[in-house]
């Protein structure tokens, strides 16, 4: 495409770009980084289909929607791939890209990334005494190269908690572990899946540890297992406070253990906060800056563990109880990578586990 920038005239490859913009368009605005939610204000001329070029990368975009301080260019950024948007924290400008599902990364350049890698919690058992599903393995450090190419990401599934039952001893109704996670050489293992207290007594590995069951035993938790070090133990059934299975692992702290709940059933471990996708620090909104809590484990009576938190905000599944049909257990929270609940049982019946968060993969780095 033959174009010009207000001062010289030259030819501009589009061919790879996919804009679709006619080949007498010209450049309406130049600058020397690719562009951003402020780069140009309305005052300025900027109107939808206004064509912005980065003189230094030889690349064009074209604006989609004008409006001071959000508006927003298609073209060929840096790096593409998931939702993508950008924000100003500290005088810096940050493009973030933000995979609720799986897809892929493609970097056009050498970037310098920082990460956030959960993966999908487990899910809770059912039945009294059984233990939360852990929390997937939550993973997040700056600078990470990346080199041109294009990187597929894969975002772990939560694991399914256990169907419901009306047979006490039933083997094949176990709860599944969360599935991993994987960008680029980062890879969160999912989250280890609660017990029961009549079969896999001690609770699964995983990111961080499912739950323990209790059977008359104290049985350990299930341990974090991934290497380098994703998350914690899971919570060790016990009986001194009424017969409580062990609460899954959580990011930022172990589950509770059933010998020291005190009457209720056992608490998921804590979730921890990370801001990497839009920059806000000032927030603890499940789903966009809070991750990885325990699923409560349950109780021999009403009132269920509850779901790891960060702060006030709730991530994991809330254990069940055992007096009432509410005692299944509930889910963590989507794109959390949180534990499930376990679920609780009202007489014969065996009440469902919840199901393990969606974990997350969120890459940022500066706009240079």
């Amino acid at each position: 495409q033959y174009t010009n920038d207000g001062s010289s005239s030259f030819w501009l490859d589009v061919s790879s770009g996919g804009i679709g913009t006619s080949a007498s368009k010209s450049v309406d605005f130049a600058g020397d980084i690719d562009p951003h939610k402020s780069s140009v204000t309305v005052a300025g001329g900027l109107v939808v289909g206004s064509v912005y070029y980065n003189k230094v990368k030889n690349k064009h975009f074209i604006c989609t929607t004008a409006t001071d301080d959000a508006n927003v260019w298609s073209g060929r950024y840096d790096g593409w791939g998931g939702i993508i948007t950008d924000y100003l924290l500290s005088g810096t400008k940050y493009r973030v890209h933000t995979f609720l599902t799986s897809g892929t990364f493609v970097s056009d350049t050498a970037l310098s990334v920082d990460y956030l890698v959960v993966a999908g919690g487990g899910g809770g058992a059912g039945g009294v005494y059984a233990g939360g599903g852990g929390a997937g393995g939550f993973l997040t450090a700056a600078a990470l190269s990346v080199p041109v190419g294009s990187y597929p990401v894969k975002v772990g599934n939560g694991g399914v908690g256990a169907p419901g039952s009306i047979t006490a001893n039933l083997i094949d109704f176990s709860p599944i572990v969360g599935g991993d996670s994987t960008f680029h050489t980062i890879t969160a293992t999912g989250g280890g899946r609660g017990a029961y207290f009549h079969q896999d007594t001690t609770g699964l590995p995983g990111g961080s540890g499912g739950g323990a069951g209790y059977n008359g035993t104290v049985y350990a938790g299930g341990t974090s297992t991934a290497s380098p070090n994703q998350g914690n133990d899971g919570g060790a059934g016990g009986g001194s406070h009424g017969y409580s299975g062990g609460g899954g692992g959580g990011a930022g702290g172990a589950g509770i253990s059933g010998a020291t709940s005190g009457a209720t059933g056992s608490g998921g471990g804590a979730g921890l906060a990370n801001y990497y996708r839009d920059g806000n620090t000032s927030g603890t909104t499940a789903g966009i800056h809070v991750f990885a809590g325990g699923g409560g484990g349950a109780w021999q009576v009403a009132g269920g563990g509850i779901g790891g938190k960060v702060g006030t905000t709730v991530l994991g599944g809330d254990g069940g109880g055992g007096s009432t049909e509410s005692d299944a257990g509930t889910s963590g929270v989507t794109n959390t990578g949180s534990g499930g609940g376990a679920g609780g049982v009202l007489g014969t019946q065996y009440q469902f586990g919840g199901n393990g968060g969606s974990g997350i993969v969120v890459i940022r780095y500066a706009i240079t």
